[in-house]
């Protein structure tokens, strides 16, 4: 049961925060033309046409109308979540700016992570912190003291660049999120953890209204603003998922429900440290910024899927996996945590290993999806 805010007006929250996204949209998409926020094909891209990359800001739209009304309709909404509330949506806000401009005019690898480690930081500061580890396979708890802010500072930050990486295919991106949102959500509802889950509303609901105009064929990009927004606030709701949570919790469920962005990132940084054109260690550290076709979405349209076919497959390995994740939360075995490995490393190697089909041009005749 929601404490502060009643089940009833939950929904209507979401469904204004879903009207607000939706019909915002069209009007983005005009500006992002107006204001050169524009997505255009190259070598690496894989869509034909210049796309309006401006999505983000109807996701924040979106959010913004959702804690509007959240506010507004509760009274001890401000008591309660005053220390999440600069942790969260000024965050947000940091995030979701500097991926603004951005979009219009590319920037350099340091502004955005010094931004995204500022947002990590005043999330700390305001109570959003991982302050344990977990061993998922034994279930002892670890204090991390000092390491805590490093700690915190690493999974916010890996987590907004997941969802960046992640989003090179129609739709994959917002579903991903929407998926990982209503998992959070459920977890957070089933604990009666109102203060997070009045959080991840709003979220849901503005990802289901720009979802239409994001799956294939897209009229709109994500874009940086939208993905760093994602990330960003997914990875404080997992953190505050985990708070007073149940032993197992602290590492396996986040992983699981962030789970397969996380896995194409880890592959990226790999892929660019160790490929062989680079010499040096500086040149290699470089190339990590270095963006590359090989993600998991790549792979799935180099072997002739369509992106109807990518997105459905790499949705439904996300949900399966984070589904799993929150089963071993609740089941009181941690250890079954590793067959959750297992089976998530056995599905990326399948997803690799399959015979690759014909040249990816020759392959789709329809609007191409795009790599961000």
């Amino acid at each position: 049961m929601i404490t502060y805010v009643t089940p009833g007006y939950a929904l209507l929250t979401a469904a204004v925060a879903f009207a607000v996204a939706f019909l915002a949209t069209p009007w983005v998409i005009k500006l992002a033309w107006r204001v050169g926020a524009i997505d255009r094909p190259g070598p690496r891209k894989i869509h034909a046409e210049p796309m309006p990359r401006f999505g983000g800001v109807t996701v924040f739209a979106g959010c913004l109308a959702g804690w509007a009304l959240l506010w507004l309709n509760a009274s001890t909404f401000h008591g309660a979540l005053g220390a999440f509330i600069p942790g969260f949506a000024i965050g947000s806000l940091m995030v979701f700016a500097i991926g603004v401009v951005d979009d219009c005019h590319p920037l350099p690898a340091p502004p955005k992570f010094a931004v995204q480690i500022a947002a990590a930081v005043l999330a700390w500061h305001n109570g959003v912190a991982i302050t344990h580890v977990t061993n998922p396979f034994s279930g002892e708890s670890l204090a991390l003291g000092a390491f805590g802010l490093p700690a915190t500072i690493f999974w916010i930050v890996l987590v907004t660049n997941a969802w960046n990486l992640i989003d090179g295919l129609d739709g994959l991106a917002a579903t991903l999120g929407f998926i990982a949102c209503a998992i959070f959500a459920a977890l957070l509802l089933m604990r009666q953890q109102d203060a997070a889950l009045i959080f991840a509303i709003p979220l849901l609901g503005a990802l289901l209204g720009f979802l239409p105009h994001n799956l294939n064929p897209a009229r709109v990009f994500l874009g940086d603003s939208g993905s760093y927004l994602i990330g960003h606030q997914l990875a404080l709701l997992s953190i505050m998922s985990g708070q007073k949570g149940i032993a197992g919790f602290a590492i396996f469920a986040p992983l699981a429900i962030l789970g397969l962005p996380i896995v194409d990132t880890i592959l990226a940084v790999g892929r660019r440290l160790l490929r062989r054109d680079q010499l040096s260690l500086r040149d290699r550290l470089a190339g990590i910024f270095q963006a590359d076709r090989s993600h998991l979405h790549h792979q799935a349209l180099d072997r002739g899927w369509s992106p109807g076919k990518a997105l459905l497959i790499l949705s439904g390995i996300s949900l399966a996996i984070g589904l799993f994740g929150l089963w071993v939360t609740f089941s009181r075995e941690p250890r079954l945590g590793a067959v959750l490995l297992i089976i998530g490393i056995l599905l990326v190697y399948i997803l690799y290993s399959q015979p690759k089909a014909v040249n990816l041009e020759d392959t789709f005749d329809g609007p191409k999806p795009h790599d961000d």
